[in-house]
């Protein structure tokens, strides 16, 4: 019978392997994130959900009352990526922290989506998903 030496249970006796507490404590940090978002301001980088993912965006000056005006930006170095959109309010999850990071699109290895790939595509992916209807018992 051969077992590995190096595979961990996750009840194994013993302190963490720092690189396991490592991965552990971006993941607790990533948690706490999207569980207590920051508030956002007008012209603080937010995180928006675009997807499925994360993404990082700047806040434009044109808002309404349900929507804002967004120009995402690469997520490692802040530089301009896709300006103009417009989401709404709801898709904002936050003040931009670098927890947001490994749920971000280039962390997923896709690109963003482009608001000329199709406008009504686009605009799907950025507005709120429908919520179920409710069965009346």
């Amino acid at each position: 019978m051969n077992r590995t030496p190096w595979k961990r249970c996750g009840h194994g006796p013993g302190a963490m392997h720092p690189g396991d507490q490592a991965v552990v404590d971006a993941f607790r940090t990533l948690l706490a994130a999207r569980k207590q978002p920051g508030p956002w301001q007008p012209g603080d980088d937010v995180a928006i959900e675009i997807g499925g993912h994360v993404a990082r965006a700047r806040t434009a000056p044109s808002h309404q009352p349900d929507t804002v005006g967004l120009v995402v930006v690469d997520p490692a170095d802040g530089t301009p990526l896709i300006g103009g959109i417009t989401a709404d309010r709801t898709r904002i999850l936050g003040t931009w922290s670098a927890a947001y990071a490994p749920l971000s699109h280039t962390a997923a290895g896709k690109p963003v989506p482009h608001p000329t790939m199709d406008p009504a595509v686009f605009q799907t992916l950025a507005r709120p998903a429908a919520s179920p209807a409710r069965r009346e018992t």
